[in-house]
């Protein structure tokens, strides 16, 4: 496990601690459990419905009587607060495999699970939507994915659950998500490259462009510079498969200047001269770097993309 993977999961544990620790002490002898994991039919062998079998059974077992096992400083529904964790990032790693639609379905059904029982178990809601609303939308983590955090986020602008001074935030994080959603046209924009040439996004013509949101000096951005600087990416480049483009959209354009050997030659390097996306209407840049896939109409393939899901596509495409 990387320091970076480490820490977000600290992290996570330290969100459950909070919500189970509050107001969720149980009077009467700790009852805890293992998880129970869902037992998949004999005669249930394709991949593809294994997982969505397994998706959608998921949390069947564990939310049946939640109410009846111990929630306190380090139980969640009798489940240890770290096993917990490994439960939902093994869910949200399922959501990523499954298609939008059964991804969408079964998080719709798991919130109607969970405010079904709220009243029972009002920690176990809290507990479960904040946690994996982290993994879905934390910028740090690798399970991130707007357009599978879409539902959940949607529900709990609306739940009656949600305290009321979270109501705002969430309504602000879908409409976010909305934008340049997977499978739609992404927005255009105009650039200007580090030779002073201006372009748009849409006069790129290679089967598919990897739009990458980056800053000078920015550590974590050398990992993509060196997956997209490998043999065999530059030969999709040199095929015409695809283009990269780095793109920063601060305001020191002096600073970029100055950085501009940090990005290689074989991308465009370029910056946005009207300074419309870090105003957050046309893209939802939440963090840097960040990895966009579009195919050669520009429509949304990879939003936000880590790099490992990023990887995974490219590797698809010398199957092709």
């Amino acid at each position: 496990m990387n320091s970076r993977k480490h820490t977000f999961v600290a992290l996570l544990m330290a969100g459950l601690f909070l919500f189970s620790a509050c107001n969720g002490t149980r009077k009467h002898s700790a009852i805890t459990r293992t998880f129970p994991t869902v037992q998949i039919p004999a005669m249930m062998t394709a991949p593809d419905q294994t997982v969505d079998y397994v998706l959608n059974h998921f949390w069947d077992d564990f939310l049946a009587n939640a109410s009846d096992y111990t929630t306190d400083s380090t139980h969640v529904g009798g489940l240890e607060t770290k096993d917990l964790v490994q439960q939902i990032m093994i869910y949200a790693s399922l959501l990523e495999n499954s298609t939008l639609d059964n991804a969408h379905s079964s998080l719709n059904n798991l919130m109607d699970r969970l405010e079904k029982d709220h009243d029972a178990c009002p920690k176990l809601y809290e507990a479960m939507t904040g946690t994996i609303s982290t993994c879905l939308y934390d910028p740090n983590s690798d399970l991130r994915d707007e357009d599978v955090y879409l539902p959940l986020v949607k529900r709990l602008a609306t739940s009656p659950y949600t305290p009321e001074d979270m109501v705002a935030a969430y309504k602000h994080d879908a409409q976010m998500c909305m934008l340049n959603a997977r499978g739609t046209q992404a927005a255009d924009f105009e650039y200007t490259d580090i030779n002073g040439k201006d372009g748009n996004l849409y006069g790129i013509r290679s089967e598919y462009t990897i739009l990458v949101f980056v800053n000078p000096g920015c550590h974590a951005c050398g990992d993509v510079v060196e997956a997209l600087s490998s043999e065999f990416v530059m030969n999709l480049i040199g095929r015409g498969t695809i283009t990269v483009m780095g793109m920063y959209i601060d305001e020191e354009i002096e600073t970029w200047m100055r950085g501009r050997d940090e990005l290689p030659t074989h991308w465009i390097n370029a910056y946005d001269p009207q300074g419309i996306i870090r105003t957050d209407q046309v893209y939802n840049v939440r963090a840097i770097p960040s990895i966009y896939v579009l195919d050669r109409d520009k429509k949304v393939i990879l939003k936000d993309a880590p790099l490992q899901r990023l990887w995974g596509f490219l590797q698809s495409l010398d199957q092709l």
